[in-house]
C-alpha cells in the first residue's frame, strides 16, 4: 500500500472496542455515528478485518478519536492513547503471537543499558513490520541513569494518537521485560520526528 498504513493486528482491540460501544446505544453510539465513515463502518462488521490487511493511518486516527469521544477520555486525550497502547502491548504478549515482546522476561530481564537497548531494539522490530511509515532509532543517551530516546522519523503522517499509543505500548512492555516501571511519554520536536523516552 503506497499510502501511510497500519496492520490490521493493531486494530483488533479498537475494532472489537467500538464495536460494544456501537452496540450499546446512546451517548456513545452517537458519538461513533458523527465521526466514522462507511469505510470504517465495513471494518466493524464481524470478520471483515484481516490481521494482515493494510488499513490506511487516516482511516485508524478517525476510529481511535471516534473511541476516545465515544468513552469521554476523563484523563484527557494523550492519557486515553497511552492506556490503550499498553492495553494493546498486553494483549499481543498474551497472545503469544510476537517472541520480541516478551524476550527479555524469558531472559531475565534488562540488567545494563545494553540489554535494555537490545531489548527495545527488537520490540521496535515489531513496529516496522505493523507501520509502512516512520524509522525508528533506539538512542542511548544517559548511561548514569539509564535511561535512552527513541526517535522515529520520516513519521509525518503518524497521528498523534498512534504517537501517544506507542509511548503506552512501550511502556508496558518494558514492564513485562523486567525493567524498572517508568512513565514513557511522547514527543514531537519537528513535524517528521517523534521521541519516545522516559523519565
Amino acid at each position: 500500500m503506497d499510502e501511510p498504513a497500519i496492520k490490521g493486528v493493531a486494530l483488533i482491540g479498537l475494532v472489537q472496542d467500538l464495536q460494544a460501544d456501537h452496540e450499546a446505544g446512546g451517548r456513545p453510539a452517537d458519538e461513533i455515528d458523527a465521526r466514522l465513515e462507511a469505510a470504517d463502518f465495513d471494518l466493524l462488521e464481524d470478520g471483515k478485518l484481516s490481521p494482515t490487511q493494510w488499513v490506511p493511518l487516516d482511516q485508524y486516527e478517525r476510529m481511535s478519536e471516534a473511541l476516545c469521544a465515544a468513552r469521554g477520555a476523563a484523563g484527557g486525550r494523550a492519557a486515553f492513547f497511552h492506556e490503550r497502547g499498553r492495553s494493546a502491548a498486553q494483549r499481543m504478549i498474551d497472545g503469544g503471537i510476537y517472541q520480541q515482546l516478551d524476550f527479555s522476561a524469558r531472559a531475565g530481564g534488562t540488567s545494563s543499558l545494553d540489554d535494555l537497548v537490545r531489548d527495545t531494539k527488537l520490540r521496535l522490530s515489531l513496529m516496522a513490520g505493523l507501520l509502512n511509515r516512520g524509522r525508528a532509532h533506539v538512542e542511548a543517551h544517559d548511561v548514569e541513569r539509564n535511561t535512552m530516546r527513541i526517535e522515529i522519523r520520516e513519521a509525518e503522517s503518524i497521528p498523534e494518537c498512534l504517537a501517544q499509543t506507542l509511548a503506552g505500548f512501550m511502556e508496558r512492555c518494558a514492564e513485562v521485560g523486567g525493567g524498572e516501571t517508568r512513565s514513557w511519554h511522547s514527543t514531537r520536536p519537528s513535524s517528521g520526528v517523534i521521541a519516545l523516552g522516559y523519565e
